[in-house]
């Protein structure tokens, strides 16, 4: 069978391959009058089984795979239709009673699916259209079948702990190995980078390895030995698989950007997968009205994630909510009705199992409980999380963020507290919400004639406590103690 794809389509909706043999290429074409000459086939002592190689990990010695099996009491001549996976068609060779298909086209296709090369199985549902023919040739009738398959693929490379850069034509980075632009890591294995093209076609652009750079003696040969990019040579497309040296299946290509602006390039390296959107300005400040607050009765003023000097250059905001069943909210720049946004208008990652809907242009949520909204102004974008509320600092002995022993116990009732370990030391307290890709002392707060003042610029005046006591937060109320 033929390996080749067609890459321009790798991450569509639909993929269309090339034809294992031209005498098949009809097969996959959708039959539009398929469902009107649907036979039951067991009344005809026919049945279809998952063939030995439903289920593969790559690589495989043989890239033709028995995907299915033809199982008649009869002896018949057999042809397949069409296949189709997860609404993709792909071609197949009938082998005898046996159907075939290629390793690595199926394998190509579960990583543009599911947009990740990571070595997880994957389960692909696949919908059969095959024919039967009696010996003569003659009563040919049409059966409908359903096997999920599933591929493994081989995986990615190891993390490289000294990060990533870019290199490309890009304001201020160009193409110089010694003098390259690195990315921020933003959590373990994903890293973001902002850049400015300047031309209006096509900006290529190359990821590398960190370990690569020697500093100002390094040359092409040190960075080409990680470099990273895409399947298809001047590719446009803004999410795509990553291909890295020594790749098993592709070679590196070189991806680019079309048109001048700034973009975010973000590199996940968990999966082998970038993406490319538009950078576009943060807001300045962010409120928050709904069901709960009269429909803008009440604009709750949203916490922004601060870069040290008030506000926050990347437009990110937290919030910490009671949630009702089925509340509704939306959010506005300003505590108006101008320019308000939610809902549909929003892309949305529930990880705490809110239960979160878009209701038109209002969000909205199954589940009662606590909630941290974490809000990308500039990429609409919101993130649900479980809040998680610690101490640090003095109190505790230590500066490390996260540690479990630090942490606030959440309440469950609407109107409960949030309250802290007891401070190992009588000390100065520093107390933080942790948010996704932002240092502790950006979303720190502290107690203050008994209200939750939250941090917007430099450090706050100093709360001395006394070991032995613990901090107890209401949210609801925006009022603190230690006691």
């Amino acid at each position: 069978m033929k390996r080749h794809i067609i890459l321009g389509a790798l991450l569509g909706t639909v993929l269309v391959f090339t034809g294992c043999k031209d005498d098949y290429q009809d097969w996959v074409k959708p039959q539009a009058s398929a469902e009107k000459a649907i036979s039951d086939p067991a009344s005809h002592g026919i049945s279809l089984a998952a063939g030995a190689q439903a289920d593969i990990t790559m690589p495989v010695a043989d890239d033709n795979i028995v995907i299915a099996t033809i199982q008649s009491t009869k002896e018949h001549v057999y042809g397949v239709k069409s296949i189709s996976i997860n609404g993709a068609q792909l071609p197949v060779e009938v082998q005898g009673n046996n159907i075939v298909m290629s390793a690595f086209q199926l394998d190509s296709l579960a990583q543009a699916q599911n947009f990740s090369r990571a070595a997880v199985k994957r389960e692909l549902p696949t919908e059969f259209y095959y024919t039967i023919k009696n010996v003569d040739g003659k009563d040919s009738l049409t059966f409908k079948d359903n096997i999920t398959l599933a591929v493994k693929p081989e995986g990615v490379p190891a993390i490289d702990p000294n990060g990533y850069f870019v290199l490309g034509d890009f304001k201020d980075v160009g193409w110089n190995p010694s003098g390259p632009k690195f990315m921020e890591k933003k959590s373990d294995g994903v890293y973001e980078v902002v850049v400015e093209t300047t031309g209006d076609g096509q900006n290529w652009f190359k990821f590398y390895c960190g370990s690569t750079y020697k500093g100002e003696s390094t040359g092409w040969d040190d960075v080409n030995s990680g470099q990273m990019g895409s399947i298809e040579n001047g590719t446009t497309e803004m999410k795509n698989l990553v291909v890295w040296t020594g790749d098993p299946k592709w070679g590196v290509q070189t991806p680019t950007i079309k048109g001048a602006g700034k973009w975010k390039i973000t590199l996940d390296m968990n999966n082998c997968t970038y993406t490319v959107k538009e950078k576009k300005a943060g807001l300045d400040e962010l409120f928050l009205t709904g069901s709960n607050y009269g429909w803008g009765a009440t604009w709750l003023k949203v916490n922004a994630v601060n870069n040290n000097w008030g506000g926050t250059s990347e437009g990110e905001f937290w919030t910490i909510l009671y949630l009702h069943a089925d509340e509704q909210f939306k959010f506005s720049p300003k505590a108006a009705w101008d320019g308000d946004f939610g809902g549909t208008q929003l892309e949305v990652v529930d990880e705490a199992g809110a239960g979160y809907s878009p209701d038109g242009t209002n969000c909205k949520v199954a589940n009662a409980g606590w909630y941290l909204l974490h809000v990308y102004s500039a990429d609409m974008k919101m993130v649900i999380t479980t809040p998680k509320l610690y101490l640090i600092g003095n109190v505790t002995g230590g500066w490390d963020a996260g540690v479990a022993a630090n942490q606030f116990t959440n309440p469950t009732a609407e109107d409960g507290e949030f309250i802290s370990p007891a401070f190992a030391n009588s000390d100065n307290v520093r107390m933080y919400v942790e948010v996704t890709g932002a240092d502790w002392w950006r979303t720190e707060f502290n107690v203050f004639d008994g209200k939750i003042v939250v941090r917007t610029e430099g450090d706050q005046d100093a709360v001395p406590v006394t070991a032995g006591q613990k901090a107890h937060l209401n949210f609801t109320s925006m009022t603190g103690s230690f006691q």
